[in-house]
């Protein structure tokens, strides 16, 4: 599953020439002051192995340099054109090509390649300049001690370079304002990786080169996505909670306005509409509509259709008729769980009608007792469509294992029968997801808010009443809480945020108004990856100085990956296409199997299809 991080475009301006003017060279190195300077060596071995290379090729030491330079480069903004690279071509292909442009300058002391790139900067984490210039230059000698190559990274109309190497012995000179030390030490690490491929066979693909460091591979695929934790994977949620049903069946589970059910009570109204469901045809994956708005009825709903077997389809009748419509034919939806009054807000399809009041009486007289279907974890719990701003509204399918991944993990959020969640999100946002069962698999109370639930007064109202510790909200409706009294947020632990992109000003608001040590959790992931995928709990001491919200790390038995557009992994801090994967992907798109195997791809980091 992929998502794009950075959509910005990113304009190059290249230019080709070749300077031989020793003089225009020198006015462009003429001072240093005011710079950092690092020095490096290539190692010995290594160095051996460029000149040796490099002569093989019949080319210059230096031309090798600037050809790995620029494949780096090319790796940093994530263009293949920049600088003559191409993704299919060889690296010796590459340092000829250099050499060859180089020809016509051999009788003169030196010459300099030269580009220009409009967004480099940002690329870096750089806002002093709109565009950088890179210069590469060298001088010709056949004292091969004294052959120097100069790297400069400069702002256009920036008289003073910004890094200076030689050959064996390198120093990089650097604006600390624009570049950090742990940025060139990686600039150095990947050139040196590059060279290492390099002088082994020339012949290799340039795309087939990585440039990452051992080490910043193994922190990247070990250390950042070292996400596995213990979990009851071969489990359906069903089951766990009828195991917590078993273990606190007194414990109050919802909330409802002055409406209440246990654990045991919930459970056995699950049970007898799991049962009528079963006598109405319902089976292992069989997909059930759902129509109802937030209440008692709506958890006892979905718990029905799991223990049944089926798979829930949550509609929601302010939905378009055309959407409406389109979800119950790709669906394949046969049966329909909802109440009377929603009938003539839906479309007529050939279906299947449970209403829960007009099939009250029957739904009571079933046996309250556990089914005691057993099937396994990847089976089918829920299909959700996607918003469809792209296009045609698309069927998620999630897997009863990627929802307990969700909830039984310790790294974003509290879970115990200490917590009291908020269940907020409409039930056709899998935001659901976590509320619910964050809640019930681990004995907390659900709060369940009136569907007229319309300001954050009555929120806070609902926070103080019935002590709720967790709850999430879009970033929309929690800047509009923020904009009408951030206090309204007061007395929670623990406040997940998500949908989009978090303001930083109404975050900070937020944390200045209310006392206390509420968490402010940064929650990332799409529909595709069963809630969230990635979180970052907000440090009280980030905000101002942020203009935006990381989103954080992976969760628990989760991957992420920032790549390019080979499917390689992009050095640190550099812009790429964020993969996931793990144990919350989605079995696919419903009906779209190619869409699905365009999206939904093998992982080529791991053994495992995900």
């Amino acid at each position: 599953m992929d998502e794009t991080i950075s959509s910005d475009s990113l304009d190059f301006e290249t230019s080709d020439d070749l300077v031989s003017d020793t003089s225009t060279i020198e006015q462009r190195l003429t001072s240093l002051e005011g710079l950092t300077r690092l020095d490096y060596k290539i190692p010995g071995e290594l160095a051996s192995r460029l000149d040796k290379a490099s002569r093989n090729e019949g080319v210059a030491a230096s031309n090798y340099l600037l050809a790995a330079f620029s494949v780096v480069l090319s790796r940093y903004v994530q263009d293949d054109q920049l600088a003559k690279v191409h993704a299919n071509q060889t690296f010796g292909d590459l340092a000829r090509n250099f050499s060859h442009d180089a020809s016509a300058f051999v009788d003169h002391e030196g010459f300099s390649h030269e580009l220009t790139l409009s967004d480099f900067p940002r690329i870096i984490g750089s806002s002093a300049a709109k565009s950088c210039r890179v210069l590469f230059t060298w001088d010709i000698s056949d004292d091969s001690e004294s052959r120097n190559i100069d790297l400069h990274l400069a702002s256009c109309g920036q008289p003073v370079s910004d890094s200076s190497l030689q050959v064996l012995s390198i120093s990089i000179y650097y604006r600390d304002t624009w570049w950090t030390q742990d940025w060139i030490d990686r600039m150095f690490g990947h050139i040196q990786t590059v060279l290492s491929v390099a002088t082994l066979d020339s012949d290799t693909p340039i795309k087939e080169i990585s440039v990452l460091t051992e080490q910043e591979r193994t922190e990247l695929l070990l250390g950042f996505n070292d996400t596995a934790k213990d979990y009851p994977r071969d489990l359906c949620v069903h089951e766990l909670f009828e195991q917590q049903a078993q273990r606190t069946p007194d414990a109050v589970a919802l909330i409802f306005e002055d409406q209440q059910l246990t654990y045991g009570e919930l459970n056995a109204r699950a049970n007898r509409l799991a049962r009528y469901l079963r006598s109405k045809g319902v089976g292992i994956e069989t997909p059930v509509g759902m129509c109802l708005d937030r209440s008692l009825e709506l958890v006892v709903s979905i718990l029905g259709i799991l223990k049944a077997g089926g798979t829930y389809v949550p509609l929601d009748v302010e939905y378009p008729t055309k959407r409406l419509e389109h979800m119950l034919s790709d669906s394949g939806i046969k049966h329909l769980v909802t109440r009377s009054e929603f009938l003539d807000k839906l479309p007529t399809t050939d279906r299947l009608d449970i209403c829960l009041d007009i099939d009250a009486d029957r739904i009571a007289n079933e046996d309250p007792r556990d089914l005691g279907i057993a099937f396994d974890s990847n089976r089918l719990a829920y299909i959700i469509f996607t918003s469809g701003s792209t296009g045609q509204p698309k069927g998620v399918m999630i897997e009863h294992r990627s929802i307990v991944r969700l909830v039984f993990q310790d790294c974003y959020a509290s879970f115990g029968s200490d917590r009291v969640f908020m269940q907020l999100a409409p039930i056709s946002f899998d935001a659901s997801t976590f509320e619910v069962w964050g809640a019930l698999l681990h004995g907390a109370r659900l709060v369940i808010p009136n569907p007229g639930l319309h300001d954050g007064t009555m929120l806070q109202d609902l926070i103080c009443r019935h002590g709720v510790t967790t709850m999430w909200l879009t970033s929309s409706l929690f800047n509009q809480i923020v904009q009408q009294d951030p206090r309204n947020l007061a007395g929670l632990d623990e406040l997940l945020i998500g949908g989009e992109s978090l303001s930083p000003t109404h975050v900070k608001s937020a944390m200045d108004s209310i006392a206390g040590d509420l968490l402010f959790v940064n929650g990332y992931g799409p529909t595709e990856c069963t809630t969230f995928a990635c979180c970052f709990k907000i440090p009280r001491d980030l905000l101002p100085a942020r203009s935006s919200i990381p989103i954080g790390r992976p969760i628990a038995n989760t991957q992420a990956y920032l790549l390019d557009a080979h499917q390689a992994l992009v050095p640190i801090g550099v812009a790429g296409e964020l993969y996931i994967g793990g144990d919350g992907l989605a079995r696919g798109y419903l009906n779209r199997p190619e869409l699905t195997a365009e999206r939904f791809i093998q992982n080529p980091f791991s053994q495992d299809s995900n």
